[in-house]
């Protein structure tokens, strides 16, 4: 009888070592499942990362292109107002000469006139003595 309850244990340990084993097995297979899951979920991620770095770089370089043009465009127009700035200069000297030379001619015009209406102002006054004295023009 000894044989036979060891027969009986024997089967009862191996059904139990295969009832563990289908455990095992399952949980395998879930844990597998599991992983796959894991696996496709960061797949997914890695595409995400992977098209916002695409996009980030797109516009970085966007941005770099932008900022080439307004530093083209800066340079422009520093050396367009320095141009300009060394006009205004050249056009303000050309300015005060100018006003120089019209203020010595306006002088000059104006001692012309003053010697002028001095003499007319001399010419009036003899022509009225000349009248005052019987001595003026006459016709006749």
């Amino acid at each position: 009888m000894d044989l036979e309850k060891t027969i009986e244990f024997i089967v009862q340990s191996q059904a139990k070592a295969e009832e563990r084993a289908n455990r095992a097995d399952k949980r395998l297979d879930r844990l597998e499942e599991s992983i796959v899951e894991r696996d496709k979920r960061l797949d997914r991620f890695e595409e995400f990362i992977l098209e916002s770095q695409a996009k980030a770089e797109e516009r970085a370089t966007k941005g770099d292109k932008r900022l080439d043009r307004l530093e083209r465009v800066v340079t422009k127009l520093a050396v367009t107002g320095h141009r300009f700035r060394n006009e205004v200069r050249l056009f303000h000297k050309d300015v005060r000469l100018f006003q120089t030379e019209v203020r010595q001619a306006l002088s000059e015009t104006s001692d012309k006139v003053n010697v002028l209406v001095d003499t007319v102002d001399k010419l009036v006054r003899l022509n009225n003595r000349g009248r005052r004295n019987g001595k003026g023009r006459r016709n006749g």
